[in-house]
């Protein structure tokens, strides 16, 4: 397993909406490297202003920090008004193709603003629609990584708002190229079941617990790592973090992990 932190963190002051990280690319990345990371997970806002050429410049600045980027991470609405979802559709692919410009294996997938149970047949088919277009023009089975995944993170207010609507969503997508982002902290105490349940749909996890730190919160993130191993897990754990003092507590996230995986921790603050 590798480790990544999601540059959500870095967020400014303009909510979700465009605009660069807090902490500049060029600084922040060196900073992610020497904490003991080995990849960022792009929050869209941060690089939708890019160019071809702007994008360019980014992957240069992650190959010379020696970082990868496991997911993309924008928000979508697919279960909302045909305009919505064509919207949303649209954007898909944009984030796909700077995904493939960035190296990128993943992109995160937000279903809307229903929940499995509120969502009707035709809200189901027209976001599975969707879906599975955006999986087939991310998939290339001949590339080594199989290309750009799908990965729809477990959360409420989603399709994938229980173990329930995620087998659904896998069933009617029926694409190798669509899976989930496994959030633990949303399944607490004792996320384990949920992970054997979905395993061969886990594609990246978020390494949240609550509004706590990974040592604090109510997931034992120690016994945890023990289950990903015991089911062959070798994706991402990408550290989520919302709140103030965010270099400290990647840092600090960082060391907690690479010590739980037997990896030996970064020296450099």
């Amino acid at each position: 397993m590798q480790i990544s932190v999601c540059s959500i963190a870095w967020r400014g002051t303009s909510g979700y909406h465009q605009q660069a990280p807090a902490t500049p690319f060029a600084e922040l990345l060196p900073r992610i490297k020497r904490w003991g990371y080995d990849g960022i997970e792009l929050w869209w806002p941060h690089i939708e202003g890019l160019d071809a050429a702007g994008l360019a410049g980014l992957r240069a600045q992650l190959h010379g920090a020696g970082l990868s980027v496991p997911m993309i991470s924008a928000y979508y609405n697919f279960t909302g008004t045909p305009a919505e979802a064509a919207e949303s559709l649209a954007l898909g692919h944009r984030v796909l193709a700077a995904a493939k410009q960035l190296g990128a294996t993943g992109i995160r997938i937000f279903t809307g603003k229903k929940r499995s149970r509120g969502a009707d047949s035709g809200e189901w088919r027209q976001c599975c629609s969707a879906l599975r277009e955006l999986a087939v023009a991310g998939w290339d089975p001949a590339a080594a990584q199989r290309g750009v995944a799908l990965a729809a993170e477990i959360h409420d207010w989603n399709l994938m708002d229980s173990i329930e609507g995620c087998e659904r969503l896998v069933q009617q997508i029926d694409h190798p190229g669509f899976g989930f982002i496994f959030h633990p902290s949303l399944c607490a105490p004792d996320p384990v079941p949920a992970l054997h349940r979905l395993r061969p749909a886990v594609r990246h996890v978020h390494a949240t617990n609550g509004s706590g730190g990974l040592a604090d919160g109510p997931v034992d993130w120690k016994r945890l790592v023990g289950a990903f191993r015991a089911v062959d897990y070798r994706g991402y754990l990408s550290v989520e973090w919302f709140g103030a003092d965010a270099d400290a507590v990647a840092a600090r996230e960082a060391a907690f992990l690479r010590t739980a995986l037997g990896r030996e921790a970064s020296a450099a603050r």
